[in-house]
C-alpha cells in the first residue's frame, strides 16, 4: 500500500529534496511544509520487520533514497517495490510516535549532518544507532 505524507524530523522541520550547488539532489531539513517535498510511502512486513520506502517528488519526478555500498542517494525511480537498495526498516526510539530508519542492504542509519558551511542539514547514512535521525510522517491522503 501507498500513502502520500509529508515527513517530519523532531525539530518539526520537514523534509525535501533540494538541489545543493556542487553535489546535486540531496534529502535534506526545511523549516516550513510549503518547502518540503510531497511523499509516497510504501510499506511492507518483512521477516516480522516492518518496512518502509520513499518517493520524493520533484519537478514532475520521483525521487528516491537509496543506499549504495555506503552512501545515500537520490534516483528516479517510479516504483521501488522490488528493489532492496531502496527499503528500510523502521526503529522504534521509544520517543512518542517518533521512528528511526535503518537500511535493509547495510544495517547503517539514516541520519542528519549538518554542514554549517552551507546552513543546510542534509540526510547521511550513519553506523551509530544514537545519530539515528528521529522521524514522523504526516498522511495527506492514500495513493
Amino acid at each position: 500500500m501507498v500513502h502520500k505524507s509529508f515527513l517530519k524530523v523532531k525539530e518539526g522541520h520537514f523534509v525535501a529534496v533540494k538541489r545543493i550547488s556542487g553535489a546535486g539532489l540531496e534529502l535534506c531539513v526545511v523549516e516550513l511544509k510549503n518547502q518540503a517535498s510531497s511523499v509516497k510511502i510504501w510499506r511492507r512486513e518483512k521477516e516480522t520487520k516492518n518496512q518502509i520506502a520513499f518517493s520524493f517528488l520533484r519537478d514532475g519526478d520521483d525521487y528516491s533514497p537509496k543506499v549504495k555500498e555506503k552512501k545515500l542517494q537520490l534516483e528516479r525511480i517510479a516504483d521501488v517495490s522490488g528493489h532492496e537498495p531502496y527499503w528500510f526498516e523502521k526503529v522504534d526510539l521509544k520517543i512518542n510516535e517518533h521512528y528511526g530508519l535503518r537500511s535493509v542492504v547495510n544495517g547503517h542509519y539514516l541520519s542528519q549532518l549538518e554542514d554549517g558551511t552551507k546552513e543546510t542539514t542534509v540526510f547521511c547514512l550513519s553506523e551509530d544507532s544514537q545519530a539515528c535521525a528521529e522521524l514522523t510522517d504526516e498522511l495527506t491522503e492514500e495513493a
